[in-house]
Parts: structure tokens; sequence; C-alpha cells
């Protein structure tokens, strides 16, 4: 089926232990970073979703919470080596170079434009996390006594954001 920002949300909310505010954060950081080089807005869509459910599974995999997980991945996916390497995942020129070579792609990484490098370091990405074990591990978790206790954490910050709006509608005149 076709992309849905409310279902994913959702999905995130239920399985992953994000909050709805959470999932659109990591959703929109994401989405105005790879708009720089992603032309194709449905591309645009599975590129976001698949990071920021990748991002929900780094983070209940390496335990660091989801705006470090998340900041740690847009630092990487702009070249930052040692950020992303916190999560297990290398995104050095020698690595890339042998995922371009396994992919089939006939490049050099180092010679790519800041553009096409940024590209596939997120589709190297969403493929690391797919093949590291990472992927689904957030759903794995929220049936665990920790992955409750994040799932409570992120109703609790939903809920705060939901009452500071109000407050703030009910004092601003």
């Amino acid at each position: 089926g076709k992309f849905s920002v409310k279902n994913t949300i959702l999905a995130a909310k239920d399985n992953l232990g994000m909050s709805e505010t959470q999932y659109l954060l990591a959703a929109g950081k994401i989405g105005v970073f790879a708009r720089s080089y992603i032309k194709d807005t449905d591309e645009l869509a599975k590129v976001t979703n698949a990071l920021s459910l990748s991002i929900a599974d780094l983070s209940a995999q390496t335990g660091f919470s989801i705006d470090e997980t998340m900041t740690k991945v847009l630092s990487g996916l702009r070249g930052n080596t040692e950020a992303i390497e916190e999560l297990g995942v290398n995104v050095k020129v020698k690595d890339m170079q042998t995922w371009l070579d396994n992919q089939g792609i006939n490049a050099k990484f180092a010679d790519l434009d800041s553009n096409m490098q940024n590209l596939y370091r997120t589709w190297y990405m969403i493929d690391k996390v797919a093949t590291n074990g990472a992927m689904g591990y957030a759903a794995k978790m929220m049936n665990t006594y920790s992955g409750q206790v994040r799932i409570l954490q992120a109703n609790l910050s939903s809920l705060k954001t939901t009452i500071g709006t109000y407050l703030m509608q009910a004092i601003t005149p």
C-alpha cells in the first residue's frame, strides 16, 4: 500500500516506544536533510520512514535515547563516521566503497558529489540496520520490562506535549 504517516505514527507509538512527537521530529529532521538530495517525493517518503524506524531499532539495540540516536544517524549520514560508529554502523569511505561494489554499482565513492554520497550513505544505513540484527529490535524489546518503560516514557512525553499545547491555548489571548 501507499505510505501513510498516520499509520506509521500509530505503529511507532504502539510498537517502538516512540511518541507521536518523537516520530514526527525524527521524520521531519530526516526529511529536511534528505530533501536536499532526494527529489522524488515517493522515494523521500520511503527513506524518511525507513530511517525513522531504523532510529527506533538502533535506539533500542544500543540503549541510546531516540533523540541521541537521531542526532548520531544524521551526523553519520553527513559523513561524521565517529558519531554513527557508536551505533555499530561504519560509514568510512572504504566501507561505503565495499557496499557500492557489493550492490553492483560501478562508481568510486570518493569521486561522487556530496548529494550522491549522501544518497548512498542513506541506503547503506538502511541496509546495515536490516543486516546487523537491529531491524525489528525495538518491536521485540517492547514486550520486555525495559520496553514497557520506554512505551510509558513515550506516552508521558506525548501527554506533556498535549497538556502544554492546551495550557498555551488557555493562557494565550
